[in-house]
């Protein structure tokens, strides 16, 4: 069992990258509705094996457009997925 295995969605939409569902440890899932006007998905992971590990992260694309000319302007004007979980700590 991991000591940590966090997520993060982020959903690339006319007004950037907006922050969507998480999994953060102790706090479980927090769901978010999907932007309606979204072109890309990604999910940022991390994840430490032991408390004595490093931290491992990597993204994965889970859903793509098909308006491949949309989603490439909208690349090249707000950049790749971000990284790291955001929005729900405090």
């Amino acid at each position: 069992m991991s000591a940590s295995k966090e997520w993060t969605d982020y959903h690339l939409t006319r007004s950037g990258w907006v922050v969507g569902s998480q999994r953060i440890d102790f706090a479980g899932i927090h769901e978010l509705p999907t932007p309606p006007d979204r072109v890309l998905t990604c999910r940022f992971h991390e994840e430490m094996s032991s408390p004595f590990s490093p931290c491992h992260s990597w993204t994965v694309e889970t859903w793509r457009s098909k308006d491949e000319a949309k989603m490439e302007a909208l690349l090249k004007k707000y950049g790749d997925c971000p990284g790291g979980i955001a929005g729900l700590r405090t």
